[in-house]
């Protein structure tokens, strides 16, 4: 009898032990299937994120460098050297100025680049980066609108072109956090060059 006790108690014991092994062991198959998953959803992000996402992302930074080279820095170099430039050319670029960062900005929060990825903390940086990057645009666009304003004569031009100076120095401030919120996302996703 008490033979039979201890063959049940060790079989009993064996069988739990058993038991436990197995539940370790599929716990361990579905940690591993869970990094595959999260590994193929990595990777995944990382050829979305290197074929669309930053193709999109260089486009809005080429458009917002290219209004600068092409409407902003033309005219202050010609109005440098020549201090009687007519100022409805200088109004006329401004406005130009104005409205091309505002329409930038206005695509950049109306993109949908984040929804191309599935890992939530890229998505969270990419949220930064439009919001970041949108307000380097608008910043940019109040510069222009600032000269305008004392053009206009709404307001001393000294005190509107400090405004656009500062709204400048904001501008370049909002899109150092825009390219750091990239420069996250390239190393979350290994694909920093």
């Amino acid at each position: 009898m008490k033979k039979k006790l201890m063959t049940a108690l060790f079989c009993s014991s064996l069988f739990l032990g058993l038991a436990a092994c197995d539940s370790e062991e599929s716990s361990s198959k579905e940690k591993q299937a869970n990094a595959t998953e999260t590994s193929e959803a990595s990777q995944g992000d990382k050829d979305v994120y290197q074929k669309e996402v930053k193709a999109e992302i260089n486009s809005f930074v080429a458009e917002y460098d290219a209004i600068w080279n092409e409407h902003w820095k033309p005219v202050w170099t010609e109005a440098s050297e020549n201090p009687n430039m007519d100022q409805a050319k200088i109004k006329e670029q401004m406005e130009t100025i104005q409205t091309k960062y505002t329409d930038l900005s206005t695509r950049i929060k109306a993109s949908t680049i984040n929804d191309k990825l599935s890992d939530e903390t890229i998505k969270e940086d990419l949220n930064t980066f439009k919001k970041e990057f949108s307000l380097a645009a608008m910043y940019r666009s109040d510069a222009a609108r600032n000269v305008v304003q004392g053009i206009d004569g709404l307001a001393p031009m000294n005190d509107r072109m400090e405004a656009a100076k500062k709204n400048v120095e904001l501008s370049d401030e909002k899109m150092m956090s825009a390219v750091a919120a990239t420069a996250d996302i390239e190393v979350k996703l290994g694909s920093s060059k």
